[in-house]
């Protein structure tokens, strides 16, 4: 065997697919890692301080329900950074919470975190529509201002949850792929 033939025996095929799947999936853990404790600590921020701004309970509430949602994007990340065996169903459960988009005079819900991607459906005027933001948003209203009705899906976390459930050995860390 000449020397430059060991790089392609099917032992170091094997090696080099296995380092390239260990990148990748540790590259899919820090992008899940931003979304939800980079996420959950800059939402959960900006709504303790709009606590403070708050002038009614029906705000109070609403601003309390928003950091719940943000603490527990928070609660999913420390889980994955200590290789806790819930994470996966912590961090579906946060995206799941980002993926509805309404908006109504009556009642309006959006909530992203670092960032979102709505495809929207006005049905009044039978349009469609797409709404972005980078950054984390969060807005939960009733009876606000008058606005067209519309629902729609947020994009981003619906990527994030199929890239969740992408790991090959189940969304386990810690476990070898």
């Amino acid at each position: 065997m000449r020397p430059d033939d060991r790089f392609f025996t099917a032992e170091a095929r094997h090696r080099a697919v296995f380092v390239n799947l260990k990148l990748i999936l540790e590259l899919r853990d820090a992008i899940l890692l931003v979304a939800t404790l980079g996420g959950g600590t800059s939402g959960a921020l900006l709504f303790i301080g709009a606590l403070s701004l708050s002038h009614s309970r029906r705000e109070t509430f609403a601003l309390l329900l928003l950091c719940a949602v943000y603490a527990l994007g928070i609660w999913a990340g420390v889980s994955l950074h200590r290789h806790a065996a819930k994470w996966t169903r912590l961090t579906a459960l946060y995206l799941a919470f980002q993926i509805p988009v309404v908006q109504s005079a009556a009642f309006t819900y959006k909530l992203w975190a670092v960032a979102g991607y709505a495809f929207m459906y006005f049905p009044t005027s039978v349009a469609f529509g797409t709404d972005w933001f980078i950054g984390t948003y969060g807005e939960l209203a009733t009876f606000g201002p008058a606005r067209e009705i519309g629902i729609g899906l947020n994009v981003v976390p619906i990527a994030l949850l199929i890239l969740l459930r992408s790991r090959p050995d189940g969304g386990q860390l810690g476990s070898s792929a």
